[in-house]
């Protein structure tokens, strides 16, 4: 069973959150996710975040690559 929700964590480093009933009296596993970007990503330009993935997907010679001129031959509509 899964439980979401969302909490604060205070300058003390705790953080309060009530659990629902049908976890009472029962052992946990708890994830903490941190929200927002990354620091690093904050302080970039949109150009220079987007400069980052430049080159990061390989060319594939085998993939056949039409130009902007040619298109699809498809059968006429009855």
């Amino acid at each position: 069973m899964k439980y979401r929700t969302s909490a604060h964590i205070g300058q003390d480093g705790t953080v309060f959150f009530t659990a629902p009933p049908d976890f009472l009296n029962s052992d946990v596993q708890i994830t903490l996710e941190k929200q927002g970007l990354p620091t690093k990503v904050q302080e970039m330009s949109w150009e220079d975040f987007l400069k980052t993935f430049a080159g990061s997907v390989p060319d594939f010679p085998d993939v056949e690559r039409s130009g902007p001129d040619s298109f699809e031959e498809r059968e006429e509509l009855p």
